[in-house]
């Protein structure tokens, strides 16, 4: 996956430049002119700057460049590195995210007297995996270099001043990718193992608690419980980044825009009808190999509605491979249910206002041979807005 390839994304598609991103975006680290450190004494001449104050910006230190920079769009080989049509020195800085300067090792400071930027390899969160955390919990603000977390985190981080908005996922990962708790549907009704996901958390899932009057929840990990450095040193848990190495640019960028067409759909009050807005909460997302042969909606509960979840299978048929979302706008009223759940004090569960079942069929869009830019997406959805009063669902 490379983030110059979700760039051209939005640039064909004549989207909104990082629409997704609510914090992060596809600039890359290489891309940025910041001076260097003008604290930095040069090793050669007696208390003379490295780089003296006069230099210009645009002579920084992370200008790397490749031996071609002409490329285009839609190769279709973006999982195979060596056939790409550019070649990079490495990903890192030059597909590292230029949001917040973050380089795995490379961030930004400044003079408290003039507030002058500069690199520096000092600033960034310690230990190194709690400042992933956070930027990955930021809707994946590093989109090459660090996961998006979005989903596993959302309902617990707070608002971003100004916008009044959490960030939500952008680059959308599968339930099976960010693990399955004990407790969720997957395990309790579908007899699927427990699974931890890429950063050693498991994901949220959906669930009604009869003695809460049989209101439905989402249960989540809280980022601030959430560990971390905990989960790269137990060996029973570790970082399992395999879980993520077969996604290519290809598979990511048809996730993004389905996320997209999905959210744009539900969401009528979104502004500009950017994805990095919605209130929405992408609570469970799966892949679907065909809609024709019929699919498996292991992300919902067998009681969540009636006896069992079949209602999900009706509605107009789609064909073709494509993916299950599942939204949820939480219940932030003053006597909504906010609390840690007593069975894992590591999760928290929030009351759900609305539930949104979307099914939408996937796309290639990086395939130059398919003109399909243009082509409305097929897609059928319903919102269960009246869960609580216990009406039965009609997609």
């Amino acid at each position: 996956m490379d983030s110059d390839d979700i760039y051209e994304y939005y640039r064909e598609m004549n989207y909104a430049m990082d629409e997704h991103f609510l914090e992060g975006g596809t600039s890359n680290l290489s891309w940025l002119r910041l001076r260097a450190n003008k604290g930095i004494k040069d090793p050669f001449k007696m208390d003379a700057a490295a780089f003296p104050v006069d230099q210009r910006t645009g002579d920084s230190i992370f200008a790397v460049a490749c031996l071609n920079a002409n490329r285009k769009y839609g190769t279709n080989e973006y999982h195979i590195n060596f056939k790409r049509d550019y070649k990079a020195t490495t990903f890192l800085p030059d597909s590292a995210s230029g949001i917040f300067y973050p380089g795995w090792d490379a961030t930004f400071s400044s003079d408290e007297k003039d507030k002058d930027r500069f690199f520096a390899t000092f600033g960034l969160g310690s230990p190194f995996p709690e400042d992933m955390k956070l930027c990955a919990a930021a809707n994946g603000m590093w989109p090459v270099a660090s996961p998006d977390a979005g989903r596993t985190f959302q309902g617990g981080l707070e608002p971003i001043t100004g916008i009044g908005r959490k960030p939500s996922t952008s680059i959308p990962l599968m339930d099976e990718e960010i693990g399955y708790h004990k407790y969720s549907p997957y395990v309790q009704d579908f007899s699927h193992d427990p699974s931890f996901g890429w950063d050693g958390e498991q994901g949220p899932y959906i669930q009604r608690i009869a003695t809460e009057g049989g209101k439905r929840f989402v249960n989540f990990t809280d980022i601030a419980r959430a560990d971390y450095v905990e989960n790269c040193l137990n060996p029973k848990i570790g970082f399992d980044m395999s879980r993520l190495r077969e996604l290519d640019s290809k598979e990511v960028i048809s996730r993004m825009d389905a996320l997209r067409h999905c959210v744009r759909r539900i969401d009528r009050k979104i502004i500009f009808k950017h994805v990095q807005y919605t209130k929405y909460w992408l609570v469970a997302a799966m892949p679907v190999s065909d809609w024709k042969t019929g699919f498996k909606a292991d992300c919902i509960p067998k009681s969540f509605i009636g006896k069992d979840n079949n209602w999900i299978k009706g509605g107009r048929c789609l064909e073709k491979e494509g993916y299950l979302f599942i939204f949820a706008l939480i219940n932030n009223a003053e006597k909504s249910i906010d609390c840690f759940d007593e069975n894992d004090s590591k999760r928290r569960i929030q009351e759900i206002k609305e539930l949104c079942v979307c099914k939408i069929e996937k796309k290639n869009l990086c395939d130059p041979e398919i003109d399909n830019a243009d082509q409305p997406y097929n897609l059928t959805w319903c919102s269960l807005k009246e869960i609580l009063t216990g009406l039965q669902a009609k997609i």
